[in-house]
């Protein structure tokens, strides 16, 4: 249900603050399984001032697929799911997190996602 996994985010999220790091980054591992109901929980830690927090969050979103995910959602029809994850891709890259990002510029399939992520990179624009 919408509320479980609400009540399950929070529980996360508060782990994402734990003082130890394998607490940190399983809570942030288990975040990333939840897909488009942890989105709210992931921005409010990447915008926090904590920064254990903020890099478990980034390490894990680049070590998973959940980094292509967002990357997709870039195009996605639901404006809020796209808004979520564009800015969750802009803070990644922000403190250092780019890798995905750039290698979905080299190697992605799809030009309009590419346009996105370039945007995101603040890569310029040819033409």
């Amino acid at each position: 249900s919408s509320l479980g996994h609400k009540r399950s985010s929070a529980a996360l999220g508060e782990l994402l603050r734990d003082e130890k790091w394998q607490v940190r980054n399983e809570a942030a591992r288990a975040l990333i399984l939840l897909g488009e109901g942890s989105l709210d929980i992931l921005l409010d830690t990447l915008t926090s001032k904590d920064p254990y927090a903020r890099d478990s969050v980034c390490e894990e979103i680049e070590n998973t697929n959940f980094s292509l995910w967002l990357i997709e959602r870039l195009v996605e029809d639901d404006a809020l799911i796209r808004v979520k994850s564009r800015r969750i891709l802009e803070t990644m890259r922000t403190h250092g997190f780019s890798t995905p990002l750039l290698t979905y510029w080299e190697q992605g399939a799809s030009n309009a996602i590419k346009q996105r992520v370039g945007a995101i990179l603040k890569l310029p624009v040819d033409g």
